[in-house]
């Protein structure tokens, strides 16, 4: 298999600034940075914001407050709680000076003995085992996938699966942490499993929070997501997540569900995506 090579990333650093390149383009307009871009800034910077030593990532959550424009980004990290067993940094992205996207980071103590270990088989099939199969999005996104199979919701085969791992850098020069590969690889699980007719229907996920029991540990994140629809314009989503060492952690997003606008509406064509937001 070949090893990723670092290619244009989605952000370059100036003047503490961050400059978004082509591939933060959005499918819901080419003025906007799609949401998978916003998600892995947020995480990056969090990393950059150094987290408390001794301490394990519990959540990660974050929130596109609007349409995020192209153009340089602010990031701002704070620590608002911070205790013996516990600690909690909120973050922002702005814009011109607007606020634009927010998160929020919970560490917890990392203990050298503890309650018994959950023992966690590793997956199958590992993605050597998988053909390359795109996942079809309208934006360029440098995320390598391999699908296993997509997923209904309300049908009998309502889980989806595929590997996916990140092919590029957020910020040029700046490794890659695992824990960047969990947070793009969520943004996909709403459409792995929706089912959705996209034709029809527009479902972008207006929020992702991922809740680890331990720390990621490879590129290579396997998301195996169900949809629940409820018929009232919202959608829920439920991802596991897993590296090749087993399961890591669980993805929540929250579907925003609308009519999508038809050919001759005076609204043109709507984006068509198959995951991601």
């Amino acid at each position: 298999m070949t090893e990723p090579t670092l290619r244009l990333p989605f952000f370059e650093a100036q003047d503490g600034l961050y400059v978004p390149t082509r591939l933060c383009g959005s499918p819901w307009g080419p003025a906007q940075i799609n949401g998978v871009a916003v998600g892995v800034l947020l995480a990056q910077t969090m990393i950059e914001a150094h987290p408390p030593e001794g301490m394990n990532i519990g959540r990660f959550n974050f929130d596109i407050l609007g349409r995020v424009p192209m153009a340089p980004l602010a990031a701002r990290w704070r620590m608002v709680r911070e205790g013996r067993r516990q600690a909690v940094l909120e973050g922002v992205l702005s814009a011109d000076g607007v606020d634009v996207a927010k998160a929020s980071a919970l560490f917890v103590r990392r203990a050298e003995e503890g309650a018994p270990a959950t023992v966690f088989a590793p997956p199958s099939p590992l993605p050597e085992e998988v053909a390359d199969a795109p996942l079809m999005i309208s934006i360029r996104t440098e995320l390598e996938s391999r699908l296993i199979h997509r997923g209904k919701a309300g049908s009998d085969q309502p889980l989806g699966r595929v590997w996916v791992r990140p092919l590029t850098q957020v910020i040029g020069g700046v490794a890659v942490h695992p824990i960047i590969a969990a947070v793009a690889a969520a943004d996909f699980a709403g459409g792995l499993s929706s089912g959705i007719d996209r034709s029809r229907w527009l479902s972008p996920n207006v929020d992702i929070s991922i809740h680890f029991v331990r720390p990621p540990r490879d590129a290579w994140v396997l998301v195996e997501s169900e949809t629940l629809l409820a018929g009232n314009g919202s959608g829920l989503v439920e991802a596991r997540l897993s590296d090749r060492y087993g399961l890591f952690g669980r993805a929540h997003q929250v579907l925003a569900i609308s009519p999508a606008p038809q050919a001759g509406d005076g609204a043109g064509d709507g984006p068509r995506k198959e995951a991601g937001a």
